[in-house]
């Protein structure tokens, strides 16, 4: 697979990215949020507790930036339908642009 969008909810993104291998890591171009708070973050950080230090960074981006492949793993309902809108306004077909996950 080549380098991908992960959109999702926090809690689920820290989980999914600590499972992946470096490699896979790698791969990840961005994450992707429809909140503003999120996306002012600007940067998902993951941190190496034995080590003390910052072992990937990865931005934290607009929907409306991302490009497929995305791997989608948020609880639909609650978006009020943004993310839906989103994804039907810009066409995106899943299995082709993108892939529920959880």
């Amino acid at each position: 697979m080549g380098q991908i969008h992960n959109l999702e909810c926090r809690e689920t993104r820290k989980t999914i990215f600590k499972s992946l291998n470096d490699e896979e890591k790698e791969k990840v171009r961005a994450f992707c949020d429809i909140d503003e708070s999120k996306i002012g973050r600007g940067v998902h950080e993951e941190f190496d507790e034995n080590t003390r230090t910052v072992t990937h960074k990865v931005p934290i981006v607009n929907i409306e930036d991302a490009k497929p492949p995305l791997v989608v793993c948020v609880k639909l309902d609650l978006t009020n339908g943004d993310l839906e809108r989103i994804i039907e306004r810009k066409r995106w077909a899943e299995h082709l642009d993108l892939v529920y996950f959880g």
